[in-house]
């Protein structure tokens, strides 16, 4: 005969079920809310971080959202070939997942700084001609904030550190920020994983700066004409790190841009040339605050060196204020341009730069 248990103990038995079947649904309500806020996650972050697929067309700037007030002034679009009202400038990155880039090889000016890990970015000039695409777009520096002022040109960039934000603040450097204030003048392409998938364009840069009354100024004339004989120079290396070089090599009338012994050609398959290379010499040091990021003093003096028609040149590089431009000279002469654009190296010391005079 099947013994029944002491009614205390058959109490005390089904409390501990209730219990255990009330845990079991807390954890399953917990378990459901928990993947419910994973999958919101993963949506969010997908949608930010636009995974790889069909490439976005870029929008122009007619196509801005109703709810952004409209251009001061009705801005047409640039012809491809002819000059803008004014100057503009875009930090444009340059890490191996950002390559190819679009819009270099349309600019006037563009300057090659270290920004940290051993990699460059570009800090380039458009007046001359527009382009539709620009990029991608990445975060400024301080220096590079030192080197615009003199151009008075609006700063396209995507943020920065408090310093350089500050930076640009106090030097007034007119900013178009994707981060700050102004993410309608730019997209990113689907084709790219973010940070490098950032673009913009000369159109939608003129449309912000008209909107937000940026003056406009033009490039600064130069002195063109020719030059002594100088040394042959037919293929001139700049060694950054390890893993970067940058070589220019005379072809054809013009220098031809190597990076790691490739051409360096933008997204379209147009292969990056120069008129003019100059190469100079300043200060880099580490952040105190972030060590991996470099501080380089571009308000000083230093040597340089100059390329042009297969011919290396050396002389000096002064800039005494961030609203000054760079001063060249060659035997205490300014440095005569040839006409076309121009490439900067910022380079820590000459003893990365090497030379061969055979083609």
């Amino acid at each position: 005969m099947k013994r029944e248990l002491p009614r205390a103990i058959r109490v005390q038995k089904v409390g501990v079920t209730v219990r255990l079947k009330a845990i079991r649904t807390v954890i399953i309500r917990r378990l459901a809310l928990l993947g419910a806020t994973l999958l919101f996650i993963a949506v969010l972050v997908t949608g930010l971080y636009v995974l790889p697929g069909t490439p976005v067309t870029p929008p122009v700037a007619s196509e801005l959202p109703p709810s952004d007030p409209p251009p001061l002034t009705p801005v047409e679009p640039v012809a491809p070939d002819r000059r803008l009202p004014g100057v503009i400038s875009a930090v444009i990155d340059n890490k191996a997942e950002a390559r190819p880039q679009s819009g270099l090889d349309r600019a006037d000016l563009v300057v090659e700084m270290m920004a940290e890990g051993g990699i460059t970015r570009y800090l380039a000039f458009f007046y001359s001609r527009g382009a539709s695409v620009i990029g991608p777009i990445r975060s400024a520096r301080p220096y590079f904030a030192e080197i615009a002022k003199a151009y008075n040109a609006p700063l396209a960039h995507a943020g920065g550190s408090a310093e350089t934000l500050e930076r640009i603040r106090s030097l007034n450097v007119p900013s178009i920020d994707e981060i700050n204030n102004a993410s309608r003048a730019f997209w990113r392409d689907r084709a790219r994983l973010m940070p490098h998938n950032l673009y913009t364009s000369t159109e939608r840069l003129l449309a912000e700066a008209e909107r937000r009354r940026f003056p406009w100024r033009s490039l600064p004339e130069i002195s063109p004409g020719s030059m002594p004989i100088g040394e042959d120079a037919f293929r001139v290396s700049l060694t950054y790190s390890p893993w970067y070089k940058v070589e220019w090599l005379w072809r054809d009338g013009a220098y031809h841009r190597l990076i790691n012994g490739d051409e360096h050609l933008m997204k379209d398959g147009v292969a990056i040339t120069a008129h003019n290379v100059i190469i100079l010499a300043a200060s880099h040091t580490r952040d105190a605050a972030e060590n991996t990021r470099t501080v380089i003093d571009i308000i000083g003096t230093g040597p340089a060196l100059f390329l042009r028609d297969g011919q290396l040149h050396r002389g000096s590089w002064k800039k005494e204020s961030a609203g000054g431009h760079f001063i060249f000279t060659v035997n205490e002469v300014d440095y005569n341009y040839y006409p076309g654009n121009t490439w900067l190296q910022i380079v820590p010391n000459l003893d990365m730069v090497g030379s061969k005079t055979d083609r």
